[in-house]
């Protein structure tokens, strides 16, 4: 079945590296599937963070 995450790659694509001088991923630290609910959980969790603590 298709996966049901469509966008994995987020924000200003055409934007220069200095613009965005940090970046973030989700590591697991255990050997297991992850399902698209709970990526699509983390990813809308760390988006608001992001929102809250940097602005948009």
């Amino acid at each position: 079945p298709d996966p049901k995450i469509r966008i994995f790659d987020l924000g200003r694509k055409k934007a220069k590296v200095d613009e965005f001088p940090l970046c973030g991923h989700m590591v697991s630290d255990e050997y297991e599937q992850l399902s698209s609910e709970a990526l699509e959980a983390a990813r809308i969790c760390a988006n608001k963070y992001m929102v809250k603590s940097c602005g948009e």
